[in-house]
């Protein structure tokens, strides 16, 4: 109704008085130096929308005037005034906003949730395979997977088991060379140890027999041929000392005839006698029938397995103490051999084929070589053997 007809003042001011509902406006009546002659209900409170500040000022529109200057009979000019006020509608906004918001809200932590357990448990079979792989990886070929629901898994664990039974295939085959390699390679070291026990040393011991009746012979009657004789003896006497040597490193005739602890023993009492300035030292736990009951396979690989340990620290650990430990019970059989050494690092150094023909001898035994070292900190060297190697005749004597 405001126009610009003139209307009588106190019927304005009556009327704007009388504005107590209007929400979202301000209504007002001032006069020309701005004081308000009359203000709806919506002018006289300040309202605060009931939300957050950051809503507040995403929401809120730019502010909305309405100006008119009415002329009013008998009276000065007045200007009515009408502002727009959106707390009451920021406030229903924040509301409605809010409550989809905890709805969403409340959604997306449900569609997570449900996300994570089908995932969960979609990708369970990883953690499977992943065991897999690291069974393979530590030489466990017999490992197997199970048939997994999901078909790419269960692709997975079909393309596994054939590449590890294929590893454990090829593995045995290996294996089995190998054996038949080291078995090969003692039978030739055997038959050279013989022929030169049977062959080369009794030549040797021929030619020292005539070299002793030469020179007995010509002693007092001619001097050159005493002298050649004794510089035949003395030759002779030279090489069979390096022929008994090869004889023992091919193969000692006490380990087929008096034992594996005797032939170890004598093999470290020569190396102390060749390093007099290192120590080796022998020791036997459990029972000795035991060990000296081994087959002829279990001897010949820890003798060879001690050979390389001594050999090894000879050439790389400067050590100057070492021990051989043999345990042996019903159980298990277990070598040791330790040295307080330079030791190396793992990791770092590429095995040679001394260790790694150490451990084909200890895979032949049905163990596993396990060396434990660090720079500084020496090396220990174990092979620990399934008793059933023992003989039935050394059970039966024991």
């Amino acid at each position: 109704e405001a126009t610009g007809d003139t209307r009588d003042e106190q019927g304005l001011i009556a009327r704007v008085t009388s504005l107590e509902n209007t929400r979202h406006l301000c209504v007002g009546l001032y006069d020309e130096q701005g004081t308000p002659s009359a203000q709806s209900s919506g002018c006289t409170a300040t309202k605060t929308a009931a939300a957050p500040a950051w809503f507040r000022q995403v929401v809120t529109p730019l502010p909305i005037e309405f100006r008119r200057t009415l002329a009013v009979k008998g009276s000065r000019p007045l200007e009515i005034l009408v502002r727009a006020d959106p707390a009451d509608e920021i406030t229903e906004a924040w509301q409605d906003a809010s409550a989809l918001l905890n709805l969403m809200i409340v959604s997306w932590l449900a569609a997570n949730v449900l996300v994570f357990i089908t995932i969960g448990f979609a990708m369970r079979p990883v953690s499977t395979i992943l065991r897999g792989l690291d069974g393979i990886e530590r030489g466990d070929y017999q490992l197997r997977l199970p048939a997994f629901r999901l078909p790419e898994f269960s692709r997975i664990s079909a393309s596994f088991n054939h590449m590890a039974c294929a590893l454990e295939k090829s593995t045995a085959e290996n294996r089995f060379l190998t054996q038949k390699s080291l078995d090969i390679q003692e039978q030739e070291r055997r038959t050279m140890a013989r022929e030169l026990h049977d062959e080369l040393a009794q030549c040797l011991s021929a030619i020292k027999a005539d070299a002793v009746s030469i020179g007995k012979w010509s002693q007092g009657l001619t001097p050159q041929v005493y002298e050649s004789a004794q510089a035949i003896l003395s030759v002779t006497t030279r090489v069979f000392e390096l022929v008994r040597g090869m004889i023992k490193q091919l193969r000692p005739a006490t380990l087929d005839e008096l034992g594996l602890l005797i032939t170890l023993g004598q093999s470290i009492d020569d190396w102390n006698v060749r390093h007099p300035d290192r120590f080796c030292r022998f020791t036997i736990y459990g029972n000795a029938d035991l060990i000296n009951g081994l087959d002829e396979t279990a001897n010949i690989h820890l003798y060879r397995i001690v050979q390389e340990c001594l050999t090894n620290i000879e050439r790389h650990a400067q050590a100057r103490e070492l021990s051989v430990t043999i345990e042996a019970s019903t159980e298990q059989l277990c070598l040791r051999v330790t040295d307080d050494g330079c030791g190396f690092d793992m990791h770092q150094v590429c095995l040679g084929l001394g260790l790694l023909g150490m451990r084909e001898r200890a895979n032949a035994l049905g163990s596993s070589l396990e060396i434990k070292t660090a720079p500084g900190q020496g090396t220990c060297v174990t092979v620990c053997m399934p008793s059933r190697r023992v003989s039935t005749q050394a059970e039966w004597r024991a």
